[in-house]
């Protein structure tokens, strides 16, 4: 988190904030494709997550850009068997 926020404060367009999400994995060989999403926006902000988990009411997503619209987020990212990020070049 204080990461996150040094990077922020600076103006960093690498940082981002991800949140509670879905995690997928493929195995291909000797590497694992995984896939993480997301849905940043009014529901995630109120726990939308743990509620429908839950089987509780939630707050909708609103699909308009700004402050309170949801960003859908996908992350890819591979690694190795025992869970070692790849290294581009590999």
């Amino acid at each position: 988190m204080t990461e996150f926020g040094e990077d922020a404060r600076a103006g960093n367009g690498a940082a981002h904030v991800i949140g509670t999400f879905g995690l997928g994995g493929e195995r291909r060989g000797d590497t694992i494709e995984w896939q993480a999403t997301n849905d940043m926006g009014l529901r995630s902000f109120l726990g939308g997550r743990y509620l429908g988990k839950a089987g509780l009411p939630m707050a909708p997503n609103l699909s308009w850009s700004g402050p309170l619209g949801t960003k859908h987020q996908v992350i890819q990212f591979s690694t190795d068997l025992e869970g070692k990020p790849l290294t581009a070049g590999r």
